[in-house]
């Protein structure tokens, strides 16, 4: 039986990537509630918690993309401020790639929070991330 080496190349390829190259992935969901008062200051909820992720998500290397739903990417990290179906405004925090994606989400989600609590007229629910924001 002969050998034939491209056929043990291939295999040793399929098999390295298969074992390193696993993707991992998680999302966090967190409808964001304005005090009633807290709107008449504020151009609008949106721009605001808009503004306040801008302001963390800055020099972290996020780049961001305006548009609904609002975007900021970091390699496999992704964070979104959007309307859901019922009108609720959301921040998503989600990864899609390596542990270290996931560990960046992770940490950029709970920076986020620590954030977005110390402002007395949010109120943050965790919630089940929705299926898919509407445009």
């Amino acid at each position: 039986m002969a050998i034939n080496y491209s056929t043990i190349i291939g295999l040793s390829v399929v098999v390295a990537c298969s074992s390193g190259c696993v993707d991992y992935g998680r999302i966090g969901a967190h409808k964001v509630t304005f005090a009633r008062h807290a709107t008449l200051r504020a151009p609008s909820e949106d721009e605001k918690l808009r503004e306040l992720v801008r302001d963390a998500l800055a020099g972290k290397g996020f780049e961001e993309q305006p548009g609904t739903p609002y975007i900021w990417r970091k390699g496999g990290t992704t964070v979104q401020v959007y309307r859901d179906k019922e009108g609720e405004l959301v921040l998503k925090v989600r990864a899609f790639g390596s542990k270290r994606d996931v560990r960046v989400s992770h940490r950029t989600e709970q920076e986020l929070l620590g954030i977005l609590k110390r402002h007395a007229e949010l109120e943050i629910t965790s919630i089940t991330p929705p299926e898919q924001p509407v445009n």
